[in-house]
């Protein structure tokens, strides 16, 4: 089963995502947080497949928390999709790799091309190929 964690201060929007998540994979599960200091005590509790994060988060920045995921060992291999409306925050993070962006206000399709890009690397594939969203794809 999938594992995804979204990192997102609106809880509007952290709802949308899930919803959106769900949808595509009913399988997954789908753990909400709201803040980067939730995010840092969720990481190690369990793993993750796929991190959903908004760099706007309300307690540290969000290019220190991708900062710290994308350079530490246990984190490494995790896919990462970035939330931004903010450029002066997507252009600190250009030395960070990211599998994917989502601009801030998005469409629910744009989260759906992301994934079925996902789906074109093996290794997400394996991941995903356990929901019904990645077979029918």
């Amino acid at each position: 089963m999938p594992r995804i964690l979204v990192v997102e201060r609106s809880a509007v929007l952290r709802s949308r995502l899930s919803g959106v998540l769900a949808d595509l994979m009913p399988a997954a599960k789908i753990v909400e947080v709201a803040t980067g200091f939730e995010a840092l005590r969720t990481l190690p509790l369990q793993v993750f497949d796929l991190l959903v994060v908004d760099v706007r988060l309300p307690d540290i920045d969000g290019c220190d928390f991708l900062g710290f995921v994308k350079s530490h060992r246990n984190y490494l291999g995790i896919p990462l999709v970035l939330i931004s409306d903010d450029a002066f925050r997507i252009d600190r993070i250009a030395g960070i790799r990211v599998e994917a962006w989502l601009r801030d206000p998005f469409e629910d399709e744009e989260i759906q091309d992301i994934l079925a890009e996902f789906l074109e690397d093996s290794t997400m594939a394996q991941i995903l190929s356990d929901s019904t969203w990645a077979m029918e794809a």
